[in-house]
């Protein structure tokens, strides 16, 4: 190689290592910020606990709320009748359908803290893909390449096999040509 030429390749080496230590910090950036997110969501649901707080304590508010108006309906309507027979009954069957709505807004909850824990699990595997990609890409031997060259002896023991036909010592066929 002519030294014109080896100068320009590692001019061109050093540019790329540049550009790759660079694009290497700026996703590790990304990833310092998106780890403990995905992580969160995985573990609990929700990115923080106050989050999830107030998915609560909205969800099951607004579940709930139109209940506490309805029983003060008919406590408002059992005084102005001062007639109170019913409202045992009313009171009865308002706390069953709550207790019926807080639970089907509470499955909704759960379903939804599911789902975005998968959504981080989801999250975390998508890091761990990009990061083995981008290993792969910057080093050129991915694992297919690591898992050939681990399992065969390469082109040599391949040419020991041939020999060995013509040789009769027993390389890769019956242990002589023709036999």
């Amino acid at each position: 190689m002519a030294r014109g030429q080896k100068e320009a390749a590692n001019k061109q080496l050093a540019t790329t290592n540049a550009i790759g230590a660079g694009n290497n910090q700026e996703a590790g950036n990304i990833e310092k910020s998106l780890v403990p997110g995905y992580t969160s969501l995985m573990s609990t649901g929700y990115m923080d606990p106050a989050e999830e707080a107030a998915a609560t304590t909205s969800e099951m508010g607004a579940a709930t709320a139109p209940f506490k108006s309805a029983e003060f309906q008919a406590a408002n309507r059992a005084g102005a009748t001062r007639n109170a027979s019913d409202l045992t009954a009313q009171q009865d069957q308002l706390a069953l359908e709550e207790g019926q709505t807080a639970g089907m807004a509470a499955a909704d909850l759960q379903k939804q803290k599911l789902a975005n824990q998968e959504a981080g699990m989801y999250g975390l595997a998508g890091q761990e893909a990009g990061n083995r990609q981008e290993t792969e890409a910057m080093y050129g031997l991915g694992p297919g390449t690591l898992g050939a060259r681990a399992a065969g002896g390469g082109w040599t023991q391949g040419f020991k096999d041939v020999a060995g036909v013509f040789t009769g010592g027993g390389g890769g066929g019956g242990g002589g040509y023709g036999g």
